[in-house]
Order: C-alpha cells, then sequence, then structure tokens
C-alpha cells in the first residue's frame, strides 16, 4: 500500500474517484493490503500483524475498503 499511497497523493480527485470505482465495484482487487511486504525468513510475527493492520486502516479509511484475501 506503500507505492499506492504515494501515487494516491498526486493523482487528481478524478483518477482517485476511478480507482475507488474499480475497487468497490469488484473490478480490481486489491490482496492482502498490507503497508509493505514482509521479509518471509526473518519477521516478528508482531511486525507482519503491524504492517497488515496498517496497510488495512488506510485502504479503508481512504477508498472505503477492506481485502478479503
Amino acid at each position: 500500500m506503500s507505492y499506492l499511497e504515494r501515487w494516491w497523493r498526486d493523482a487528481s480527485p478524478s483518477k482517485q474517484e476511478g480507482l475507488s470505482s474499480l475497487v468497490k465495484n469488484g473490478q480490481l482487487e486489491i490482496v492482502g493490503g498490507g503497508w509493505v511486504m514482509n521479509d518471509e525468513a526473518n519477521s516478528h510475527y508482531f511486525a507482519i500483524i503491524e504492517k497488515i493492520a496498517e496497510g488495512n486502516m488506510w485502504l479503508n479509511d481512504t477508498i472505503g475498503v477492506i481485502p478479503k484475501n
């Protein structure tokens, strides 16, 4: 979500609305929704949960959706 957030900040309101519509209509699916991908070899479970929660909260607050996968 960190790259999507950077795009979102610079996108025009019409582009933001277009992306929101695609996601809400099911034409674009956001999978996982973590803020960043974890280093699977050496991640503490708390860090994994924190990054998933952070990304999901941003998605919910900004686009109004929470990933199902």
